[in-house]
């Protein structure tokens, strides 16, 4: 009697089926704009745009023309919120020190993906080479779900110390969205 009544209860469960939804937060780059100082270095990049994932890629190339020491880098990201430029975060590093130990969470975020698609340089000094990086997708990067879709800039700046001064060997500003992806398992 009890089998009986437990299949007529099972019966009469409608069946429900669950869908998850999951979102993520993903870079979306629009445009790059670098100039180098070409005594010391050639640098460009090009971005390809998708309408699916990865959405975009970009390729890299450095052509180091010099012996270079001293290496600095500046990184500055700005977002746009609530009609406003806001400085998210700026940071300076020693390169050559990031180089031997990747010790800023964010940089070594884009610096190990940097990793995955050329050789990078491991110390100072940087001998005269070509360094080529193609096919980077930032989509593998976790970025915090607290962060707000917006707009962002980063102003990145690089420059080489020397007897007379510092040298700036790089301007790099990169443009771009943090758009939000929703998926779901339907």
């Amino acid at each position: 009697m009890s089998r009986i009544l437990l299949f007529i209860i099972i019966l009469s469960i409608p069946s429900t089926v669950v869908y998850a939804v999951m979102s993520k937060m993903t870079i979306a780059l629009t445009k790059a704009e670098v100039v180098s100082d070409q005594k010391y270095l050639n640098a460009s990049v090009r971005i390809s745009r998708f309408t699916t994932e990865p959405y975009f890629t970009f390729d890299m190339t450095f052509v180091v023309l010099q012996k270079l020491n001293d290496l600095s880098l500046q990184v500055r990201h700005l977002v746009w919120l609530a009609g406003r430029e806001n400085v998210f975060f700026d940071v300076t590093v020693d390169l050559c020190s990031f180089y031997k130990r990747p010790n800023h969470s964010i940089l070594k975020l884009v610096f190990e993906e940097i990793k995955k698609h050329g050789p990078v340089p491991t110390s100072c000094p940087i001998f005269p080479k070509r360094f080529v990086y193609s096919n980077i997708s930032l989509n593998k990067i976790r970025i915090p779900p607290y962060i707000p879709e917006t707009r962002f800039q980063m102003v990145i700046n690089a420059w080489t110390g020397s007897k007379q001064g510092n040298v700036v060997i790089y301007e790099g500003r990169w443009f771009g969205r943090l758009k939000k992806i929703v998926r779901s398992n339907e």
